[in-house]
């Protein structure tokens, strides 16, 4: 996964990439082939010299008639509303210069390498809106972008001949882009859940209860799981009864949400340095080609999987608390005591809620309905770009899921004792007058610290030996 790694971590320091540059022959050679297929053998090329969807087939609507890219951004640039934050911009802009890298898409050669310049600048920041696509090519909040782009090429006196609009518009880099913003999203959700299910592990103390078979391919997992046997300290606690399942299973639970999230990071892996866009411009090819490689539904269809995964860890979560409160455990029904009999009653009943609440917006599958649009060109979809923003939501609930789950285990520890040595999570935990001041820890910047030791499980802590 080393592509999506390099592509995080210049983008979080505002650094090209070195293979940026060593594409530019590359894609020098296919504007030549795009502008010898329009000015040569003048041929209709979508987007250049013909209108956009379903009015490719108008004649008269070249350079002579119109300004074909101002035509484009500005009746594709409509939308409005929430924009996506400076990182997500950011790793957008890094996805479109990794596929224009990949070649094909026939820019000009000085847009290509101004693109280089402009896209590591920390000022430049497009306001592109979420909730503007379906994913039949992006082109909505990618106009918003390219319009930003053309703004600082004029500024500079940078040609930008026809066809430059549809070569920056095209293409899947905003859904790509996103997604890989997204996976630093997952790593706050993934360490509170690898420190809790770490403290039940504790609070029973029974090791068979964390047993796992591993392979080869299930290595991360395992090597998650190795970490959390390794933190089980022997205080003796036993009850009559066995766990319930979601206790025992807390290997299937982690392996459940390393499997999802690993298949979502090696896909992104996979199509970051790909050709996308239409049409594309081959060498050997008699005309340009007209296809689909803006389209993503293998992204798609792994984004969903990674949802589903989320929403049975976060029931999973609320299991794991109702069991602990239950009075099966040494620690008394309710988490109650004399000083406050019904303790944390209502806790559950809050957690329930709010995985009810997650189930009922996130619960549906990705292609449980379609249509068309277009007068039928576009007659397919990926919901890629939303199932992304869905995916980022989820992880946002699950964490707050997750931390009242800490906050149930922080309260029991500091009435009961039920830790040998609570982490430096659950202690600060500890200190939580109410649930609400333990979920505030989520917009903390101590945070990262008080996780550190459960993010190094993380993969983007080992990008050289990613999923070990």
């Amino acid at each position: 996964m080393q592509t999506l790694f390099d592509l995080l971590n210049y983008a979080a320091s505002s650094k090209a990439p070195p293979l940026w540059a060593t594409e530019n022959d590359r894609v020098h050679r296919d504007f030549q082939i795009a502008s010898k297929f329009q000015n040569t053998l003048n041929f209709r090329v979508y987007g250049t010299n013909t209108l956009t969807g379903h009015r490719d087939g108008e004649e008269g609507f070249g350079t002579e008639n119109i300004d074909i890219n101002a035509e484009i951004l500005s009746t594709h640039a409509i939308s409005y509303g929430e924009n996506y934050c400076a990182f997500e911009v950011k790793c957008i802009s890094y996805a479109k210069l990794y596929s224009l890298a990949a070649g094909y898409t026939g820019i000009d050669t000085r847009c290509y390498r101004e693109l280089q310049e402009l896209c590591v600048r920390t000022d430049f920041n497009p306001l592109i809106p979420k909730g503007s696509s379906y994913s039949c090519g992006d082109v909505i909040p990618a106009a918003h972008w390219a319009r930003n782009v053309f703004e600082r090429f004029r500024d500079k006196n940078i040609p930008t001949p026809q066809g430059t609009a549809m070569a920056l518009i095209n293409g899947a880099f905003v859904h790509i882009g996103l997604a890989a913003a997204s996976v630093k999203n997952i790593e706050i959700p993934f360490a509170i859940f690898l420190e809790n299910s770490i403290a039940h592990a504790q609070f029973s103390n029974r090791v068979g209860e964390l047993y796992y078979f591993s392979n080869a391919e299930r290595s991360w997992p395992a090597s998650v799981m190795q970490h959390v046997r390794a933190k089980v300290v022997k205080r003796g606690f036993s009850h009559e009864k066995q766990s319930s399942v979601s206790i025992r299973a807390i290997p299937q639970e982690l392996e459940a949400f390393c499997v999802a999230a690993e298949d979502y990071m090696r896909e992104i892996n996979l199509l970051i340095f790909k050709p996308s866009g239409n049409p594309l411009f081959v060498e050997g090819e008699p005309a340009p080609l007209s296809q689909a490689s803006f389209f993503c539904p293998t992204l798609s269809i792994k984004t969903g999987a990674l949802i589903e995964a989320i929403l049975f860890c976060a029931w999973a979560v609320v299991q794991r608390v109702i069991f602990i409160l239950s009075g099966d455990t040494t620690v008394p029904i309710d988490g109650g005591d004399q000083g406050s009999p019904l303790g944390l009653i209502q806790i559950p009943k809050l957690m329930m809620g709010k995985l009810e609440a997650m189930r009922s917006k996130y619960g549906s599958r990705c292609y449980s309905s379609g249509g068309q649009t277009s007068y039928g060109i576009e007659d397919l979809w990926t919901h890629g770009v939303g199932q992304v923003e869905n995916l980022i939501e989820v992880l946002g609930d699950f964490s707050e899921i997750s931390i009242l789950e800490a906050y149930v285990l922080a309260m029991a520890d500091k009435k009961f004792d039920i830790f040998a040595e609570p982490s430096k999570f659950i202690k600060k935990v500890k200190e939580s007058a109410a649930p609400a001041d333990a979920v505030a820890l989520l917009r903390d910047d101590r945070l990262l610290m008080l996780l550190e030791e459960s993010l190094e499980q993380f993969p983007t802590r080992h990008p050289k030996d990613s999923c070990r």
